[in-house]
């Protein structure tokens, strides 16, 4: 028996294919074996508390969003922009006319203040020279008087 041991046994092919399989099943076992010892071992980070941060963050980013996209600077096209441009242009053109017209009001309003005192300081004027005038002849014509009445009396 030890010289039949020695001398190799010829296998047939269907026995040969089962044993390598049963060689590579054992080696992945093996390996499974591994890899659920090695994965027990890891530790899992909890980032439960940073994912609800980044929601919060993301929702008020989208919100933001949210605002910029219903602004009514972003709908406006060019034309819109240049009617507005346009229109506040004429307003505040308008807005600078009345307030022309009134300060021209005003300046006239003065001016003729002003004319009116004028005139009438040249009236008094001409009133005060016409009442000299008229003392000046009156004591002139009392003095003459007054004189020939010394004459004549005395």
């Amino acid at each position: 028996m030890s010289e039949a041991a020695k001398t190799p046994v010829p296998m047939d092919e269907a026995a040969a294919a089962f044993e390598e399989l049963r060689q590579e099943i054992a080696l992945m076992r093996r390996a499974v074996a591994g890899l659920s010892a090695e994965h027990a071992s890891i530790e899992i980070t909890d980032y439960s508390q940073t994912l609800g941060q980044m929601g919060k963050a993301l929702n008020a980013i989208l919100r933001t969003n949210k605002d910029i996209a219903e602004a009514p600077a972003l709908r406006m096209t060019a034309q819109n922009w240049a009617e507005q441009i346009a229109s506040a242009s004429r307003t505040a053109r308008q807005a600078d006319r009345e307030a022309l017209d009134h300060a021209r009001s005003g300046f006239d309003e003065i001016t003729r203040t002003l004319s009116a005192s004028f005139a009438s300081a040249r009236a008094a004027n001409t009133q005060l020279m016409w009442v000299l005038g008229a003392a000046g002849s009156g004591l002139a014509v009392g003095v003459l008087i007054g004189v020939l009445v010394a004459r004549f009396v005395g």
